[in-house]
C-alpha cells in the first residue's frame, strides 16, 4: 500500500458515510503526511478491528515522543512485525522507518526485496548501515543527519545514555510511604452517611465524603477544638442533584463548630452544598466567588470571604495558603499549617498544563514558599488509572483536526460541555480552524451567560464573528441548521439540559457528529443511546480534552512532593 494521492474521496467515505473499509488507507496516508495526532486516535479507535491499526498505533505512539508506550505495543508482536506488515500490506517506507525506530533484525525476505528495489532511498541506504555498523557508528554520518532531520525522534530512541537515564517510571510500589490504598474500595460501601475516617495521628483526624456516583468532594479534618472542612459539593444522580447531607455528618462527628470552609474551586462538585452550612466562615477567591453566583444565583454568599493567592490567612489556628492550580479560572490548592504539628496538601483538581483561559500549576509554588515537609497530601485520583494519556496539546490537535475533517465532510458537530471553564476552553482552541473556515460556532445554554463573564474578566476575545452565544429560544432546529458547531451545557448530558435537547433533536438529522471532551457517567442514558448507534447517521469521537492531571503528572507531582502520606480523593486512586 502507498499513500493516495487524492485523499478527499477515501475521508468522505470515512467521516460522512462511515465507510470504515478505508481505514487503512487513512492510516498510511495521514502518517506520511505527519498528522501523528488524527493516525494516533483514528488507530486506536479501531484496534483490533484493522491489521493495519496496531502498527500505525505503535508507529504514531513513538513519532509523538511515548517510546515506553510504543515498545509495549512492539513487545506484544515481537518477532512478527514483519509478517504482520506484509500480511496488511504496509507502506515499505513506514516498514524502513519502524525498523530504525526499533532495531528489529533481521527482516523478511519480502521487504529485503523491496527495500532493494527502492535502495536509493535515505531511509534504506541508513537502514543497511545500521544493521552493518550498528546505531551508534551511524549517528556519526551525514545520512543520519539527514534523515533525523525529519524524524528528529531517531535522535531520542538512539542516544543510549538517555534511554538508560528515563528507567522505568516510579509508581507507589517503590516509594515506601503510608499510602491509603483502600480508601475507595473501603468507603464504596461506608457508613449510612457516606463519610470515611481516612486518617488519624496526634489527635488529628480526617474524614472523606464518597459519593454514589459523579464525585462530589468535601474532606473534614478535625483535632476536636478545630474543625475546618475543604470543599463542600454536591452530587448526581440520575436528574436529581444531591445534596451531601452536612449538618447531620458534623452531628455524627459531634462537632458542633466549624471554624472555616474553603473552596478550591467553582465546580458544583466541590460547592454545591454550601447552603447547608450558610452561616460558617467560607473562603474562596474573588473568581470562584463570581461564577458560583453566576451558576447558583440562590446560593447564600453572605459569610464568604475573599481570599488573595499566596496570603495566609487564618481560622482556629490553622494557618492556610491559597494556590492557583492551573484547573479553571480561580481555582486553588491549599496549603495548610495545622498548629505548628501537620503540613496538610489539599490538591484540589488541578492540572500542570497550560489552557487558553489559565496557566496550569507550578510546583515551585508548594515548595519554594515552605520548606517545612509534608506531612499529608490529599491528591484527586480523577485520572489516576488512567496511563495511557497524551498531553493535553496533543488532545488539542486531534480535536482540531478532527472537528476540521467532520466539517469538510458535511457534519454538524454537537458538543456537551461543562458552562464553567471547559466551553471557553474549546471555543478558544477552535477560533483559528473557525476563522480559517468560516465556520460558525454557537455557544447555548448556561454557558452562554458565563463565557460572556469571562470574556469580561478575562479581557481575552472568545466571541467574534465566528463565536456567538444564544439567548434565544429558537427551535434547536433552527440553531443546528444555522451553525456548524454547538457547544452546550451540561457536560454531562443530564436529561432536560440544553445539551440533551441539543442531542435529541440531532437524532433526526443527517451526518452529524458528537464529541465527548470531558467526564460523562457510562451510564448516562443520552450517552449510551448515542454509543449504541440508535441512529445510524450519528458519529461518536471522544477525546479528553481534560483539565486535570493525568497518571503520570500525578504520579511525578506526588513524588516531587514527597509527603509523609497520601491520600487518594476524588477518583479511583493512582495505579496501573
Amino acid at each position: 500500500m502507498v499513500p493516495v494521492r487524492d485523499i478527499k474521496p477515501i475521508e468522505k467515505e470515512y467521516f460522512s458515510n462511515q465507510r470504515e473499509r478505508v481505514l487503512p488507507q487513512l492510516l498510511c496516508y495521514y502518517f506520511d503526511s505527519e498528522a501523528y495526532e488524527l493516525t494516533y486516535y483514528l488507530s486506536q479507535k479501531h484496534l483490533g478491528q484493522y491489521g493495519q491499526a496496531e502498527f500505525y498505533f505503535m508507529m504514531s505512539l513513538i513519532q509523538m515522543g511515548y517510546e515506553k508506550e510504543a515498545q509495549n505495543v512492539f513487545r506484544k508482536n515481537q518477532g512478527e512485525w514483519y509478517n504482520l506488515c506484509k500480511q496488511n500490506d504496509i507502506y515499505w517506507k513506514h516498514v524502513a522507518l519502524f525498523a530504525l525506530c526499533f532495531l528489529e533484525f533481521p527482516i523478511s525476505r519480502h521487504y529485503l526485496a523491496v527495500f532493494d528495489e527502492y535502495y536509493d532511498d535515505s531511509l534504506v541506504r541508513l537502514l543497511d548501515f545500521v544493521g552493518e555498523a550498528g546505531a551508534k557508528a551511524a549517528m556519526e554520518t551525514t545520512l543520519f543527519s539527514c534523515v533525523s532531520h525529519k524524524y528528529p525522534i531517531l535522535r531520542t530512541i538512539w542516544n543510549m545514555e538517555r534511554r538508560e537515564k528515563r528507567g522505568e517510571i516510579i509508581t507507589f510500589e517503590d516509594i515506601q510511604w503510608n499510602v491509603w490504598r483502600k480508601y475507595n474500595a473501603q468507603i464504596q460501601n461506608g457508613d449510612y452517611l457516606g463519610m470515611e475516617q481516612v486518617y488519624e495521628k496526634e489527635g488529628l483526624k480526617i474524614y472523606s465524603y464518597k459519593p454514589k456516583e459523579v464525585s462530589a468532594s468535601m474532606h473534614i479534618l478535625t483535632d476536636g477544638a478545630s474543625t475546618i472542612i475543604l470543599d463542600c459539593g454536591c452530587e448526581i444522580v440520575g436528574t436529581e442533584v444531591k445534596q451531601i447531607p452536612v449538618k447531620d455528618i458534623l452531628d455524627e462527628l459531634r462537632i458542633s463548630h466549624v471554624d472555616g470552609i474553603f473552596i478550591s474551586h467553582a465546580h458544583m462538585d466541590h460547592y454545591g452544598s454550601l447552603n447547608q452550612i450558610r452561616k460558617q466562615n467560607i473562603m474562596m477567591t474573588s473568581m470562584t466567588k463570581q461564577l458560583i453566583q453566576y451558576m447558583c444565583p440562590d446560593m447564600a454568599m453572605d459569610n464568604v470571604r475573599t481570599v488573595e493567592l499566596y496570603k495566609v490567612y487564618e481560622a482556629g489556628g490553622i494557618q492556610v495558603r491559597f494556590v492557583p492550580n492551573g484547573h479553571i479560572c480561580g481555582s486553588v490548592m491549599m496549603d495548610l499549617c495545622w498548629k505548628g504539628k501537620f503540613r496538610i496538601v489539599y490538591t484540589g483538581d488541578y492540572t500542570v498544563e497550560n489552557q487558553n483561559t489559565v496557566e496550569g500549576f507550578h510546583l515551585e509554588d508548594i515548595l519554594s514558599q515552605n520548606s517545612r515537609k509534608i506531612d499529608i497530601l490529599l491528591t484527586e485520583t480523577t485520572y489516576g488509572d488512567k496511563i495511557h494519556m497524551l498531553r493535553l496539546k496533543q488532545y488539542e490537535k486531534m480535536f482540531v483536526q478532527l472537528c476540521r475533517k467532520y466539517l469538510e465532510n458535511g457534519n454538524k458537530i454537537v458538543i456537551p460541555c461543562f458552562a464553567v471553564g471547559r466551553v471557553q476552553e474549546v471555543a478558544l482552541i477552535l477560533t483559528q480552524m473557525a476563522k480559517d473556515m468560516g465556520a460558525k460556532i454557537l455557544i447555548d445554554g448556561l454557558a452562554a451567560k458565563i463565557t460572556e463573564f469571562y470574556q469580561l474578566s478575562m479581557g481575552k476575545s472568545i466571541l467574534n464573528r465566528n463565536i456567538s452565544v444564544c439567548h434565544s429560544q429558537i427551535d434547536y432546529g433552527e440553531k443546528i441548521s444555522n451553525n456548524d458547531i454547538i457547544l452546550a451545557s451540561s457536560g454531562m448530558m443530564k436529561e432536560g439540559s440544553t445539551s440533551a435537547k441539543y442531542i435529541e433533536k440531532i437524532m433526526e438529522c443527517q451526518n452529524v457528529c458528537v464529541m465527548k471532551v470531558g467526564f460523562i457517567h457510562k451510564e448516562e442514558h443520552m450517552l449510551l443511546s448515542i454509543r449504541n448507534r440508535r441512529n445510524k447517521n450519528i458519529n461518536f469521537v471522544d477525546i479528553p480534552l481534560s483539565a486535570h492531571a493525568g497518571y503520570h503528572d500525578l504520579v511525578d507531582i506526588t513524588e516531587k512532593l514527597s509527603p509523609d502520606c497520601a491520600i487518594y480523593v476524588h477518583g479511583s486512586g493512582i495505579r496501573k
